[in-house]
């Protein structure tokens, strides 16, 4: 489950997504996927938007010792009446603020070990 805050000065409501994700490591490669689904136990909240996740994932691929290459792919239904313009700045920017906010933990954590039978964080786990 996944709830937003207001975005655009709030000309963009709350939303909230329902995703079945899964995650898988292979080699020196993460994987987190997931798509919308449905569950009896989170029906739409009236308090916001109910959006849909197509497709999405994020990749974390090993590039040497100290780098990763990290790939977003998006399909998102933000649903409601919406101007492409305000969905187009909305998006980019939470993108920008996820990629800064994944740069800022990183930096805290002295290691992460990724392999295909396990994921070792050296610090607090993310």
């Amino acid at each position: 489950y996944q709830l937003t805050n207001e975005q655009a000065q709030g000309f963009i409501a709350k939303r909230d997504f329902v995703n079945l994700t899964v995650r898988r490591f292979i080699d020196d490669t993460a994987i987190l996927a997931a798509q919308a689904c449905l569950h009896s136990k989170m029906p739409p909240n009236n308090n916001c938007v109910r959006g849909e996740n197509g497709p999405t994932a994020y990749v974390v691929e090993k590039n040497d010792e100290a780098t990763c290459k990290f790939t977003w792919l998006l399909n998102v239904n933000l649903k409601g009446w919406l101007p492409q313009y305000l969905i187009n700045s909305s998006l980019a920017s939470a993108q920008l603020n996820l990629v800064e906010s994944l740069r800022n933990h990183t930096s805290k954590i002295p290691e992460i070990i990724l392999s295909s039978s396990s994921c070792t964080i050296a610090a607090d786990t993310i």
